[in-house]
């Protein structure tokens, strides 16, 4: 979350009433001493255009719109750039949605495997 907030150029201060939280939680957010919160993931991906994928397990590119932040851009018409940009975000939510339930069930297994050994 770091190279987010230093790539908008925002204060801290600012940043952090961007996403709804404290100036404190995001500090122990970016310093991964907490997990990020639902509505601060959410408005990364909606303000700045953050992968949750990124953000939550680091996987995939930062931006989801990096491609189109590119000379070819201004001769692609904004439906064409929107369309794609939906595609890809539907595509993004889907291997987020693959890798959290992939998660989740290490976790499932996990927490067994304590449980019933110990």
């Amino acid at each position: 979350m770091r190279s987010v907030r230093e790539r908008s150029a925002l204060s801290l201060s600012l940043f952090a009433k961007s996403l709804f939280v404290s100036e404190k939680n995001l500090l122990e957010m970016e310093d991964g001493k907490i997990e990020i919160d639902q509505q601060a993931l959410t408005r990364l991906f909606y303000e700045y255009c953050v992968s949750p994928l990124w953000v939550l397990v680091g996987e995939g590119e930062m931006l989801l719109v990096r491609q189109f932040i590119d000379t070819n851009s201004s001769i692609q018409s904004a439906l064409e750039i929107g369309k794609s940009v939906v595609k890809m975000h539907t595509l993004q939510l889907s291997k987020i949605v693959k890798r959290l339930s992939q998660l989740e069930e290490e976790t499932f297994k996990r927490n067994f495997i304590d449980t019933n050994l110990n």
